[in-house]
């Protein structure tokens, strides 16, 4: 039996289910728990459609918990994460690499959509749609500032639009954030409008609407990714080539335009 841990917002989880299949095609016997406390709790299994998804019984957790207290990451039969070849007992990390994500099919469950999403969604349909997601937030805190601050500026928005309006006409663009005081500031565009009721539970919203936009401009958000790694129809996506400042993970599609 291998357990996989899942932790974090619904971006990271999904990438972390995309490593759970993975191991499940290669081992079979996996599991999954679920430590996490921040953004909206564990959604996955809320909003997307999972297969051969089983959680591990409480001693696992439990396990898990004590020896990340103990900080026994040298303990290879138990414990392995994205810095180690091995896979353990436990594979703990974010697991943000596009070998994992190959052959897998995602899909979101059915919505019933509330009459402004439903507003929203039709347009997107029937117009030139662009989203635009700017995720400010917690990434202005001063523990992750040094890490994911300052990448996506007006600047990297300003570029990317010129991109997408030398390839397409008649735009309407759709805008997604958690600062929309930020956005309705620093981006003057004509046929704009922005989505700034999709907070808390709702968020799933957001990333559902982005991914049904024929182009997606995108934050370094994994949440962001996601909407537009889950679009089955986008025909532009621009991405920031800086993703972290420390780093860039290997999870673009090639088709992906870097800027």
């Amino acid at each position: 039996m291998k357990v996989v841990v899942f932790q974090g917002g619904l971006g990271n989880q999904l990438f972390q289910y995309a490593y759970y299949s993975y191991l499940y095609r290669k081992y079979k016997k996996i599991t999954y728990i679920y430590v996490g406390n921040s953004h909206n709790g564990f959604e996955l299994t809320k909003y997307f459609e999972v297969q051969n998804f089983n959680r591990a019984h409480l001693v696992f957790e439990k396990l898990f918990r004590l020896i990340k207290k103990c900080y026994m990451h040298n303990i290879k039969f138990l414990w392995s994460d994205e810095n180690s070849d091995s896979v353990s007992l436990y594979s703990y990390g974010y697991w943000l690499n596009k070998k994992f994500l190959s052959n897998e099919i995602i899909e979101f469950k059915k919505f019933t959509l509330m009459p402004r999403n439903l507003n929203v969604f039709n347009l997107i349909k029937a117009k030139n749609s662009v989203s635009i997601h700017i995720r400010r937030g917690d990434y202005l805190l001063p523990q992750f500032y040094n890490i994911f601050g300052n990448i996506c500026t007006p600047q990297y928005y300003e570029k990317a639009i010129e991109i997408v309006k030398e390839r397409i006409d008649n735009i309407c663009y759709f805008i997604f954030s958690d600062d929309i005081s930020w956005a309705k500031e620093n981006i003057k565009l004509e046929n704009m409008i922005f989505i700034d009721w999709n907070t808390g539970n709702d968020s799933i919203y957001d990333m559902f609407l982005m991914s049904k936009c024929k182009v997606n401009i995108i934050a370094n958000s994994t949440f962001s990714f996601w909407a537009a790694y889950l679009n089955d129809s986008s025909q532009i996506v621009i991405y920031p080539k800086i993703w972290y400042n420390t780093h860039t993970p290997d999870i673009f599609p090639e088709t992906w335009i870097p800027l």
